[in-house]
């Protein structure tokens, strides 16, 4: 009879095994999403830390630790709209997407204070109208494309319910109401329970919370804290700075930027609740082969139970 069982199990555990394969390496990109997470309620700024990916976040509910890191550079230019749609297939928990704001005051998707590096323009974002850098062409690694606005990017990443890290970069040149802005055009947009903000600008981050309490906010830290954030949902480290007492947070960490597999994997390990990364296609890769590895091990305990039986 055990001869019996342990034949069959290994039979299953084959065709098991099979199935999952031809699942990784064949199914579709673009397969269906998850249904948003139904919000009960909403939490003030002053409250305890935040239950994350799921639950508190009306996100779609994910069990990814990516977040693709100014969307997929392997499919367009960074922080456009084909960067953003490279990345959709890929299923992170977050498209992390840089934003400026223009001269006359719209927001756009940039990651440096300069036209220089894409653009190859000797100007500022905070110089120029939307209308003026809209005539720009950005180029990267044989692609090209236009700026993107915050109002696109949002747009599109809705029609695939992808939320969307938006990291604010701030200057001096920003308006005074920049927060009271961005702020109102997330709402306008429906996107305050699903969306994430994050800045290295501490006070922006206390204004826009300010403005609505219901925003999720996330401070970029350049070293290990030296204090705490208690109104803050999250904290957003360098990946070499990550000591094992940082994962000790009373609020979820992320890590940036994490393009390496071994360290991609080692970080997969730890209590780190995102992992920034520039090879999305990569991550996915190993997160998925983490669920097929699982799956597979829970499955031979299974069998080596029956055999004591």
């Amino acid at each position: 009879m055990k001869v019996l069982v342990y034949t069959w199990g290994l039979v299953i555990l084959k065709l098991l095994f099979l199935f999952f394969f031809l699942c990784f390496f064949f199914s579709p990109l673009d397969g269906p999403r998850s249904k948003n997470v139904k919000i009960e309620s909403r939490v003030p700024s002053n409250s305890a830390p935040l239950r994350f990916p799921q639950g508190v976040l009306g996100i779609p509910k994910s069990n990814s630790k990516i977040i693709a890191h100014r969307g997929y550079k392997a499919g367009g230019v960074e922080n456009t709209l084909s960067s953003i749609q490279a990345a959709i297939p890929y299923k992170p928990a977050y498209i992390e997407l840089d934003v400026r704001q223009t001269k006359d005051e719209h927001f756009i998707l940039m990651h440096d204070a300069s036209l220089k590096r894409l653009a190859r323009k000797k100007k500022k974002v905070h110089q120029l109208t939307l209308a003026e850098l809209k005539k720009l062409t950005l180029k990267q690694n044989n692609f090209e494309s236009s700026i993107t606005t915050l109002e696109e990017a949002i747009d599109l990443a809705k029609t695939s319910k992808q939320p969307l890290l938006l990291d604010i970069k701030t200057s001096k040149q920003d308006s005074l109401d920049m927060p009271k802005q961005l702020a109102e055009l997330l709402a306008d947009r429906d996107v305050v329970d699903s969306y994430l903000v994050q800045s290295t600008n501490e006070a922006f981050l206390n204004q826009i919370k300010e403005v609505n309490h219901d925003l999720q906010v996330g401070m970029i830290v350049s070293m290990l804290p030296s204090k705490e954030y208690p109104d803050f949902q999250f904290l957003t480290l360098k990946h070499t700075m990550a000591a094992p007492e940082f994962f000790e947070s009373k609020q979820p960490v992320f890590l940036w930027t994490v393009d390496e597999p071994a360290e991609f994997n080692q970080y997969l390990a730890t209590t780190a609740h995102g992992i920034i990364t520039d090879n999305a296609l990569m991550a996915n890769s190993i997160e998925q082969r983490g669920t097929i590895n699982a799956l597979m091990t829970s499955y031979i305990d299974v069998i080596q139970k029956n055999e004591t039986l």
